[in-house]
């Protein structure tokens, strides 16, 4: 499952979106696609857009100090607990990578 320490982790103790303060993730703008290609490498399918807004709302939740109403706006994201969370960071580590080094994220789904 998700949690939002120290940024927004999907499992395996990887993070996806790092904090830039105390309980603010960094922004998504400018930032989307790789957020998606990172997240359909993990979870090892292509996830729909509209995950992003979950993900900002939840965010902004989690900011509020409303942790609960948080984790209620990632539920209906389809964002799971990772199946195997070893092969999941592994392929997460392989997109953040190939990504930084000049890969097109959409390539990644």
């Amino acid at each position: 499952m998700m949690t939002f320490t120290p940024g927004l982790v999907p499992g395996a103790g990887t993070v996806l979106v790092a904090v830039e303060g105390p309980r603010r993730l960094q922004s998504l703008h400018g930032r989307e696609a790789h957020v998606l290609a990172l997240l359909s490498a993990a979870y090892g399918r292509a996830i729909a857009p509209a995950v992003l807004g979950s993900i900002e709302r939840a965010a902004k939740s989690w900011r509020m100090g409303d942790d609960c109403l948080a984790y209620i706006y990632l539920a209906p994201s389809g964002l799971r607990a990772l199946e195997d969370p070893a092969s999941a960071a592994r392929r997460l580590f392989i997109a953040d990578y190939v990504t930084k080094g000049g890969v097109s994220p959409r390539s990644i789904f």
